[in-house]
């Protein structure tokens, strides 16, 4: 039984490169979380909101390039944050697009109890991370596409063309949410897939104890 359990951690257990990768999120995403909330609430701060999270997408997309073995799915990853990256440059022009990038932002707390619940089990951060998935990547960014497409056409007509920057935002916003809603799927196959392993393992083991 005690041999089972170790064979069981060491499966379990990630490769330092991950772990590595996890613990500058889990610190990074943390502060940037922090700093978008600050100015969501004050106000202030934008410049260090943007500064904040332009460098945590240029840095950790440079880790995946050279590290991919350090995530599930980086071409994924690099793209997402290739496309977020140059979304975030629209609020730099037009400022008045920051308070929608810093909602935007709030995702990251996802993000966060997605690794944290990797190397903390609790119920709570269960709970935490299927609610804000839920709330955030699949109620709040499909909400802002139209907001972002009413803003855009509003833009447009100051501007006198429809071919402007700000187009970049609900069709990024678009993909975001399409790639939102990929993740979830890709996530509730991987559930069923080791929620049907569990029952057959539980069968398997009944009809062993009835054959003995």
């Amino acid at each position: 039984m005690e041999g089972d359990t170790i064979k069981k951690a060491v499966k379990n257990a990630l490769p330092a490169n991950v772990i590595l990768h996890d613990q500058f999120n889990l610190v990074y995403v943390l502060i940037l979380f922090l700093v978008d909330m600050s100015f969501i609430f004050s106000g202030r701060g934008f410049w260090l909101l943007w500064y904040a999270t332009m460098s945590y997408f240029l840095v950790d997309c440079a880790w995946v390039v050279v590290d991919p073995s350090s995530v599930k799915g980086h071409a994924a990853i690099i793209s997402h944050h290739i496309l977020t990256a140059i979304y975030v440059i629209i609020p730099w022009f037009h400022h008045k697009y920051a308070p929608l990038m810093a909602i935007n932002m709030l995702v990251e707390i996802n993000t966060w109890l997605l690794i944290a619940k990797r190397h903390y089990k609790h119920v709570f951060l269960e709970i935490l991370f299927y609610g804000t998935w839920v709330a955030m990547r699949l109620i709040l960014y499909p909400y802002l596409i139209p907001v972002y497409w009413r803003l855009y056409l509003a833009d447009s007509a100051l501007f006198g063309t429809y071919w402007n920057v700000v187009l970049l935002a609900p069709l990024l916003q678009t993909y975001l949410t399409g790639l939102n809603f990929w993740w979830t799927i890709t996530m509730l196959r991987q559930l069923l897939t080791r929620r049907k392993k569990a029952i057959n393992s539980v069968v398997d083991k009944e009809g062993l104890n009835k054959s003995n």
